[in-house]
């Protein structure tokens, strides 16, 4: 759990110390809490005399969605967690050309923005290119790829099914790649994940 969730989680459990374990009303407590944006779900336990234990789960940030008139991010579930305030956090971006609701705690409706996110979830945390923007149009689901210098290579998935695996053969394939490979790199289409197609971009040199 980060510094910031176990802050939010101690401040709003702070109007407990001294309480006796017997009168706490648990549900209420975990409603309390599982209400906070930065946090999934709780668990607690009485450990007599005078402690109670607690057990977060976070939210996942994976993405920060850009609309007008500011970004948030979200977690794989959709929840928003947090508007961005200064820089924005090294995540995946999401454009949201519809207006929706990005107040902290609220759920992103759009079913492509979701579906973008669920695919994110099972992103390798560390691929050579790393995702830099995903978006879902015709049934077609696609991530920008943060290449070298201002390349932004096509990631092409196809189809949002067998998401874990055609990310894990995008990862292989960009390791077998050198440095001036990686440099061309256009697209890499892992829509058929047993029969992955590259393509470089001839106009591009060193």
């Amino acid at each position: 759990m980060s510094g910031p969730v176990r802050a939010s989680v101690l401040r709003e459990v702070d109007d407990l110390r001294g309480e006796s374990l017997v009168a706490l009303d648990g549900r209420a407590l975990v409603r309390r809490l599982e209400a906070l944006p930065s946090v999934q779900s709780v668990t607690y336990d009485r450990a007599f005399p005078h402690t109670l234990q607690l057990v977060v789960q976070p939210e996942r940030p994976v993405a920060v969605i850009e609309q007008q008139p500011g970004s948030a991010v979200v977690s794989v579930r959709g929840r928003v967690i947090s508007r961005v305030v200064g820089n924005t956090p090294a995540l995946p971006r999401i454009r949201e050309l519809a207006p929706g609701d990005l107040a902290p705690g609220a759920f992103v409706a759009d079913p492509a923005i979701r579906t973008v996110l669920t695919a994110l979830g099972e992103a390798p945390k560390h691929m050579l290119l790393p995702i830099h923007r995903g978006r879902f149009v015709d049934g077609e689901l696609t991530f920008v790829l943060a290449g070298e210098g201002d390349a932004r290579p096509l990631l092409k998935l196809g189809e949002p099914t067998d998401v874990r695996t055609k990310l894990r053969a995008a990862a292989l394939v960009l390791r077998t790649l050198n440095s001036e490979e990686l440099a061309l790199l256009a697209y890499l289409d892992v829509s058929l994940p047993d029969r992955v197609v590259t393509s470089s971009n001839p106009q591009v040199s060193g």
